[in-house]
């Protein structure tokens, strides 16, 4: 009985530092990801299609993935270390890296793009696949 009871305090702390340390910042991983990809798809036509846009939704996309970046920098400063050699389970660290630093670029160029200048919308573009290839998320 006693054996029993202490098998089961040990299995309980051994399981909540599990879920503090590994399992609760993948699912924060995962949902980061999620938003940065409907992030993407929301304020698709003004990174890739500049046109005429209303200034609050440039406002609002810069700043949307500029905090998205950041979120994605806290998340990766909060997973294990170890755990990003582990296959199939999260992208490596420097693609995580890489995705943060395009999101930035993005929120940077999104109100400074020249329509004219085709040069602008592909590096836009380019950007927009790194984060989605950096993540793993597709289209």
């Amino acid at each position: 009985m006693i054996i029993q009871i202490l098998v089961a305090i040990i299995s309980g702390f051994f399981g909540a530092l599990l879920n503090e340390y590994l399992i609760s910042p993948i699912r924060g991983f995962r949902n980061t990801r999620l938003k940065i990809s409907k992030d993407l798809v929301k304020y698709g036509d003004v990174i890739g299609n500049p046109g005429s846009p209303e200034v609050s939704q440039i406002s609002e996309a810069k700043t949307e993935l500029r905090t998205d970046a950041a979120k994605l920098h806290a998340i990766r400063d909060e997973l294990p270390r170890p755990i990003f050699h582990l296959p199939y389970i999260l992208p490596s660290e420097e693609e995580i890296e890489s995705a943060e630093k395009s999101l930035i670029r993005l929120s940077n160029t999104v109100q400074g793009i020249d329509i004219d200048s085709k040069d602008d919308v592909e590096l836009a573009n380019s950007d927009r696949q790194e984060v989605r290839d950096g993540l793993g998320l597709s289209g």
